[in-house]
């Protein structure tokens, strides 16, 4: 979460694909310590963190709000408030902001939040575009919403709700899937639904439609190199990797290209998956017939007796030390960290552990941080975020830190 396993009674090494190295990391000693300097609190819950291709860092909130922290400073007025058109709590709410690649010059933002079709009814996963208002870059307009696409929700857990625009331009949406516990409607195997997935759409076109009956369809088009497009009935033409149980988040490496998804498990394994630039989709990252590389003897789907090939974490761990819920991160790229281009930063939602995660065309090393703090406590990280120059964010659920060298050189050298 290295090689591929086929599915059986017992785990059978069947089908391998190259390990393809894409050159991130170093062979050196690894660092194992860094500060963390808090730039903000006051936070309620905080989901994500990104940036718009300028200085300032958006941080959504569980509960529908998006701040703008903007010269050292948290803005008064929210950049946006939806409160009033989600559900939130446990894990639902607002999940996921991405930036349009083309922001500075088209407005344009995405959501992805949980919402009630009606108060108390069946709930939804909803993604929807939004615009910056023409008079305030600060302020975006609440009106202008495009909902673009919409999917049930079984249950009030395992949303997902990761967004990232890929190198492709093309937007990729986490799916969970569904909640409650081991898959009961056995969702991630199945390619007829979008749930437990990784999606990826075109949000510059409405060529191409879905399969799968979404609400809101045609307001995004199926890239042509979608791997399970089938056009009517069949798989969901939106998939583009599958077998997840609630990533936790998704991210691309800047300069490689590459694809990070960090999955939660189940009771026994956390794990992070890797998908090389350039792949052509298709992955079955294997939930719930295993979880990580251990099989899942609970309820596993039926679909696993057809012993599917699929995708091996590149690294996992287990609940040892109180650790319960991973929280993924991205691949260093800044100038500031020195030794740390190209470690892939993660850590756990109960331990509060970090650590980075480096492919070096052997073996992942993994390296435990040491993390002392400027001010506050690290209680629950829940995101990471990076600025437009690289610079890594870490997220608890009241506070935004950023994630700088542990022994700064003194002010004026």
């Amino acid at each position: 979460m290295l090689t591929r396993f086929s599915i059986a009674a017992v785990v059978v090494l069947s089908v391998f694909l190259p390990f393809v190295s894409s050159g991130t990391g170093s062979d050196s000693t690894p660092p194992t310590q860094v500060r963390l300097t808090q730039i903000q609190a006051g936070f309620s819950a905080i989901t994500d963190l990104q940036h718009a291709g300028d200085a300032r860092l958006f941080v959504a909130q569980q509960g529908g709000l998006i701040h703008i922290i903007k010269n050292g400073s948290t803005l008064g007025t929210p950049f946006l408030d939806i409160s009033g058109r989600l559900v939130h709590g446990g894990e639902r709410g607002l999940l996921g902001l991405a930036f349009h690649p083309q922001y500075a010059s088209n407005g344009y933002f995405y959501v992805n939040y949980t919402y009630e079709v009606t108060p108390g009814g069946q709930l939804r996963s909803r993604v929807s575009r939004f615009s910056v208002s023409a008079g305030n870059a600060d302020v975006a307009d609440a009106g202008s919403e495009l909902i673009l696409l919409e999917f049930n929700q079984p249950f009030t857990n395992h949303n997902g709700g990761a967004l990232q625009f890929g190198p492709d331009g093309y937007l990729y949406i986490a799916s969970g899937d569904g909640g409650d516990s081991y898959d009961p409607q056995e969702n991630s195997q199945n390619t007829a639904n979008l749930l437990g997935k990784v999606l990826r759409i075109d949000v510059n076109s409405t060529a191409g439609g879905s399969s799968c009956n979404l609400a809101a369809n045609g307001r995004y088009g199926i890239p042509a190199g979608n791997p399970l497009a089938d056009g009517a009935g069949g798989a969901c033409d939106e998939i583009w990797a599958y077998g997840l149980r609630n990533p936790w988040r998704i991210s691309f490496d800047r300069q490689t290209g590459d694809l990070w998804i960090a999955d939660v498990g189940q009771a026994a394994r956390e794990e992070i998956d890797f998908q090389a630039a350039g792949s052509a989709g298709g992955q079955n990252y294997g939930w719930d017939c295993f979880e990580g590389t251990v099989v899942n003897n609970m309820d596993r789907s039926p679909l696993c007796a057809n012993n599917p090939p699929v995708v091996a974490p590149v690294h996992e761990y287990d609940h040892a030390g109180g650790k319960c819920s991973i929280t993924g991160g991205y691949v260093y790229r800044g100038p500031a960290l020195d030794g740390y281009t190209g470690a892939y930063f993660f850590a756990d939602y109960c331990s509060d552990e970090m650590w980075t995660l480096r492919r070096t065309g052997g073996a992942p090393i993994v390296t435990k941080l040491t993390v002392t703090l400027s001010a506050g406590v690290l209680n629950n990280i829940r995101s990471f975020g990076q600025d437009a120059t690289g610079e890594l964010y870490v997220a608890t659920g009241t506070a935004v830190f950023r994630v700088d060298d542990p022994s700064p050189a003194p002010a004026g050298t």
